[in-house]
């Protein structure tokens, strides 16, 4: 059993550096990196903000996992939501 948790499964993630435009809601990004992550099979999304916080150089407290659609928050994910929770490619 603690064999599974040992897998790893690959992950794209795309960093977003984002602010919200004045005259709307609708997100803005002014730079889109993707990074590919080596992840635990039955993690969390605790797992992608530590990874990508060391790759990028941020702290993991200050990144957000969410799910963007036609330039809007669809869902904002929490630490404590599993990987399976989340569709193929994330924006954080």
């Amino acid at each position: 059993m603690e064999q599974n948790y040992k897998k790893r499964v690959h992950f794209e993630v795309l960093l977003a550096c984002s602010q919200q435009c004045m005259s709307s809601d609708i997100l803005c990004c002014c730079c889109i990196v993707q990074y590919k992550l080596k992840l635990p099979k039955r993690g969390g999304i605790g797992d992608i903000k530590k990874e990508l916080g060391i790759l990028c150089g941020v702290e993991a407290s200050h990144l957000a996992v969410v799910d963007v659609y036609n330039g809007r928050f669809h869902r904002i994910y929490t630490d404590r939501d599993p990987l399976t929770h989340i569709m193929d490619k994330v924006c954080v």
